[in-house]
C-alpha cells in the first residue's frame, strides 16, 4: 500500500502497489486503489488488464473482486439521474399546477 500523505485531497485513501510480468518477460510496477469494499490481502495474487503496447502505461487490476472502477461510476449515475428526475417532476409540477 502506498500513503498517500496530508497533502493528498482524501488522505485516507490508499492504493496498492501490484507487480507482473509480461509474456515477453517486461517486469511492470504500478498503483491502483482498491478495487471493491475490502481491497487486496498483501500478496494476493490478482488478474491485471494491461495494453501490450504500452503496459506501464495503461495497466489496472482486473477480474473477480475488482468491481470499484464499474461500479462506483454506474452508482454515481444512477444517484445523479434519480436526483435529475425528481427536479424534472418537480418542475413539471409546479408549472402545471
Amino acid at each position: 500500500m502506498v500513503d498517500r500523505g496530508s497533502g493528498a485531497e482524501n488522505r485516507y485513501r490508499t492504493a496498492y502497489v501490484f507487480a507482473f510480468r509480461t509474456p515477453d518477460g517486461r517486469e511492470v510496477e504500478f498503483t491502483d486503489h482498491a478495487p471493491g469494499p475490502f481491497g487486496f490481502e498483501v500478496g494476493a495474487p490478482v488478474r491485471v488488464s494491461f495494453d501490450p503496447s504500452a503496459p506501464d502505461r495503461r495497466v489496472t487490476v482486473a477480474g473477480p473482486g475488482a468491481w470499484g472502477p464499474v461500479l462506483m461510476p454506474a452508482v454515481f449515475a444512477g444517484v445523479l439521474g434519480l436526483f435529475s428526475l425528481g427536479l424534472l417532476i418537480a418542475c413539471a409540477a409546479t408549472a402545471g399546477g
